[in-house]
């Protein structure tokens, strides 16, 4: 028998449903989705500046979107001119109660006149204002200031002013004088005039008969005289305004991804009754959220991000509002737009179902991987677990591409719900195609489009200047009004995949904006390393290989740096790689030499909030919301969104919610915790490897925990109100190169002057303890466990001047990542100034065994070689046989030629086969009996063989 059910507009309920005679029972939770917030205690209150606190505590409630309390959701409160409790915060959270109620510790007043405080749903962009009033000795405005009405309409608030007198005690009886211009934009007291005496009563308050705006637009000062005042403040302001109508300017109708800006900022116009700008009128912005909770969140450069935006018009009578984003959940909401007295006007605004929230609009060359890959959240209904990524080639002319050769792939959602494709490696046809992303519910649709190749036919593109330009600037700088063509960017950027570029015409330096990524097979051949270099000018790193076959030859790589980003409160990220980082692929460097690069670690500093973690991409963003990780960059991975969630590979973890036992988000790969900044029982984001603990911070600080670091990555610090608490310092590694994975090989190069350095946690008072700080290892290279590096000749520098530096070379790691990196422990292979980790030498066998044997006589040779593996061997010619490791010498006389071999291993390939090797292998004579002479002595012959 078929049943229904609606949704659930109370509390919780359970019912008995009977089935072919069996009782089931289901259970409907409520909906706990806050969707609205009232104040419900503490607004417009009075209390004297510097003395008690006010007398009720502010206060909220919090409902979903049928009118029923919602518990156990976060509330921030935030005032200017005022702090809570006795730590004295300027902003609080509390959690709502099982009735849905909110409410912050009392607060007490530390300036005269109006006090405003923002009680704000935290992740909701839901908010309500809290006005008060603080007074001194004299008198203050109490209500009223700010107003604004359409012109010859009534004032809505009735002006309002407070006498007290040194002690905080209101003064009664004292006459109050209200006053308003005489002519320009004004108004005019209920009962005719600009001027009206009240008497203030036992509360010391005087309120003025109602007022009303006359027939000109514009901004005017009323005034409130205390008559008798002989000290402290005796006369009170408040600002007010007459206008006529607010109009949409911009912004309207628009449509965004979730979690992403939206591209036009609110803009409204304040005009006059005549149509004239109106200059210094108040707007508020609020945002509503819509009935699923689509909603967004202003984000101030420098601020927090807020749901409800105030500022005054300017000049010409318009307010743009800051960047608005998008919050995770679709659909529709609105944007009031209103000024005190006029109609409101409305923005409607939505966010995306299953949009593409990075990568989308793309465009990219034909036989080469597109810059990004393409990253969706999956809807609210999806429970795939996965996303499904599908090339849909252009049906026209077949432009399209593939996922590592495949038309499609899946991915597993990450733990923000989002999944995140390979490159896309476009096919030989420019021109435009549809990339899909389905997860299981919702199918997103994004265009990519691709040119052609520089140089399809031919293997080779010449660079014929030394010039870089800056990929931020639409033609590479200020001023610039064509791409120059000719330069290495430009053909690296733009090159058919399998080219060399060709640098062999240039001599001198090519300085360097910004990193060149490389994700395909591409060789670059320069002149000589004594003839032209590449630099970074100590402010990039030079290459970042994402995978492909690469080669570079004859050049020298100079003066690059790779910082880890910084944070605050959070841990800072490990700076790897000053002249390249490679992910993958295959890289052969040759004749190269790599000098003055330094990989640096990110610094943690406590200076003022910010609590999400550094990432592989850089710091922190300081106009962007404060709890958000720092992004992945070339690694690709999100920082943590959302209070609480760790990064992706590269992505900062995010800030905790600054609730009891809030946990803070770990960092990805290379990247920092965040910042915990629970009341109590919090603790901070780890670091991932490399990168640097969170912060723990609370009013008492035995309550909370720091983040550890990653591997060689600092421990964030502690910290109360009267302490910093950066997080920790990022690690420096590999100041030339680091090799995360893929093989390396170097043929005769040369590492001079490169550096490993790590970050520092920057407190009040110096830096961090040891603990605190990130460790530098690997001054020329850090080769990350399971990486294949082959070293066939290259050197590294010896003395001043020319030795690499690597600050903790040797020294058990601090911090902890995954086996064999954990505590304690020095870097797998060596951990020297030069190198951390495995670097391997030019494949090598040799044999040893006696130099002579008589007919009929056994013996054994002992093989060995550097590949890991044992080699074998066999009989190449000469009177011997071979039977398992024994070698018996047979009738007849000459050499007997004996051949060792070795398999294949991941670092070195088989030994080619063949009968004779170069040199000549281990022969040794028969000797006829009775024997000519004895046996000698083992001996060891060596034979290198090139695989």
């Amino acid at each position: 028998m078929p049943f229904s059910f609606t949704a659930n507009t109370g509390a919780q309920r359970t019912a008995t449903i009977t089935v072919l005679g069996v009782p089931l029972t289901v259970t409907q939770w409520a909906t706990q989705v806050a969707g609205a917030m009232t104040i419900t205690a503490g607004n417009n209150q009075n209390a004297a500046a510097w003395g008690q606190p006010f007398a009720t505590n502010l206060q909220v409630q919090v409902f979903n979107s049928y009118q029923n309390p919602v518990p156990g959701v976060a509330v921030t409160f935030t005032c200017k001119g005022a702090t809570f409790g006795a730590p004295y915060y300027t902003a609080y959270t509390a959690t709502t109660d099982a009735s849905g109620f909110a409410t912050a510790p009392p607060m007490s007043a530390n300036t005269t006149g109006a006090i405003t405080v923002t009680a704000t749903l935290v992740g909701a962009g839901i908010s309500q204002t809290f006005n008060l009033t603080a007074v001194g000795d004299g008198i203050a405005a109490a209500a009223g200031s700010g107003q604004g009405v359409l012109v010859n309409q009534p004032f809505p608030t009735n002006l309002k002013a407070l006498v007290y007198d040194g002690n905080g005690n209101p003064l009664s009886g004292v006459s109050v004088q209200f006053s308003v211009p005489a002519s320009g934009a004004s108004g005019t007291f209920s009962g005719g005039g600009n001027s009206v005496t009240v008497q203030t009563g036992a509360d010391g308050s005087a309120t003025a008969p109602a007022l009303t705006a006359n027939g000109i637009a514009g901004n005017f000062t009323a005034t409130a005289y205390a008559a008798g005042v002989t000290s402290g403040t005796s006369t009170a302001n408040f600002n007010l305004t007459n206008y006529t109508a607010v109009y949409k300017v911009a912004g309207d109708g628009q449509t965004t991804a979730t979690n992403t800006a939206f591209a036009t900022n609110l803009t409204v116009l304040v005009v006059d009754q005549n149509a004239n700008p109106v200059p210094g009128a108040i707007v508020t912005l609020l945002v509503v959220p819509g009935a699923g909770g689509a909603s967004a969140l202003f984000t101030p450069s420098g601020g927090t991000a807020v749901g409800e935006w105030v500022a005054g018009t300017g000049s010409i009578g318009t307010l743009t509002a800051p960047v608005l984003t998008a919050n995770g959940t679709a659909g529709t909401f609105t944007v009031v737009a209103s000024v005190q007295g006029l109609p409101s006007q409305a923005f409607s605004l939505t966010n995306a179902v299953g949009a593409f929230n990075y990568g989308g609009g793309q465009s990219g060359v034909t036989t080469r991987a597109l810059p990004l890959p393409f990253v969706v959240q999956a809807s609210a209904g999806a429970t795939a677990g996965t996303m499904v990524f599908t090339v849909l080639p252009n049906a026209s002319n077949g432009a399209g591409g593939s996922f590592n050769g495949a038309n499609s792939v899946t991915v597993n959602l990450d733990s923000q719900r989002y999944g995140t494709s390979p490159q896309l490696t476009a096919n030989n046809t420019p021109g435009d195609f549809t990339v899909t992303a389905y997860d299981g519910v919702t199918t997103s649709v994004s265009s990519v489009s691709t040119v052609e190749c520089l140089n399809p036919g031919n293997t080779q593109v010449i660079v014929t200047d030394t010039s870089d330009f800056n990929p931020n600037y639409s033609f590479g700088g200020p001023g610039l009004t064509a791409i120059d063509t000719g330069n290495l960017r430009y053909a690296v950027n733009n090159a058919c995949a399998g080219s060399t570029i060709d640098l062999t015409q240039l001599t001198g330096a090519i300085t360097l904006f910004t990193r060149l990524r490389i994700d395909d097979s591409v060789t670059i051949v320069g002149p000589g390393a004594n003839l032209l270099a590449i630099d970074g000018g100590k402010t990039t790193r030079l290459f970042f290989i994402g995978g492909g076959t690469v080669a570079i030859e004859n050049i020298t790589l100079q003066n690059g740096l790779r910082q880890g980003g910084s944070s605050i409160q959070g841990g800072a990220a490990a700076g790897m790689g000053g002249a390249i980082f490679m992910n993958g692929g295959t890289l052969t460097v040759s004749g190269v030499t790599f000098s003055g690069h330094v990989a640096l670690g990110g610094n943690g500093n406590g200076s003022f909030t910010i609590d999400g973690g550094g990432g592989f991409g850089g710091s922190i963003n300081q106009s962007s919301q404060a709890v958000q990780g720092a992004a992945g960059g070339d690694l690709f991975g999100l920082g943590g969104l959302t209070a609480g969630a760790s990064g992706g590979p590269g992505g900062g973890g995010a800030g905790s919610s600054c609730t009891a036992g809030a946990i803070a988000g770990n960092g990805g790969f290379g990247a920092g915790g965040g910042m915990s900044c629970a009341p109590s029982n919090g603790v901070g984001g780890n670091g991932g490897f490399g990168g640097g603990g969170g912060a723990g911070f609370a009013p008492s600080i035995v309550a909370d925990a720091p983040g550890t670091g990653g591997f060689g990555g600092g421990t964030g610090f502690l910290g109360n109100n009267t302490t910093s608490w950066p997080g920790g310092g990022g690690a420096g590694f590999g100041g030339a190169i680091f090799q995360y994975a893929g093989t390396l090989t170097l043929n005769n190069d040369q590492f001079l002057n490169n550096s490993a350095v790590g970050g520092v946690a920057q407190v009040a008072n110096g830096t961090g303890a040891a603990i605190n700080n990130g460790q530098g290892k690997g001054g020329a290279l850090f080769i990350y466990n399971g990486a294949i590096a082959i070293n066939n000749g290259s050197t590294f520098g010896v003395g001043a001047g020319a030795a690499n530096i690597a600050a903790d070379a040797g020294a058990p790691g601090i911090g902890s990542s995954t086996t064999p990196y954990t505590t304690g422990v020095t870097c797998p292979g060596q951990d020297s100034v030069d190198v951390c980790g495995t670097l391997l030498q030019p494949p090598s066998v040799s044999l040893s065994g006696p130099a002579g044997a008589v007919y009929g006589s056994q013996f054994s040779v002992t093989p060995a070689s550097n590949s890991g593996a044992t080699p074998s061997v066999s009989v190449v010619g000469g009177p011997c046989q071979l039977s398992a490791s024994n070698i018996t010498m047979t009738a007849g006389t000459g050499a007997c030629q004996l051949q060792a071999t070795w398999p294949a291993t991941p670092a070195y390939s088989s030994a080619s086969p063949r009968s004779v090797c170069r040199p000549c292998p281990l022969a040794l004579p028969r000797l006829s009996p009775p024997p000519a002479r004895p046996m000698t002595a083992l001996r060891q012959l060596p034979l290198p063989l090139a695989p």
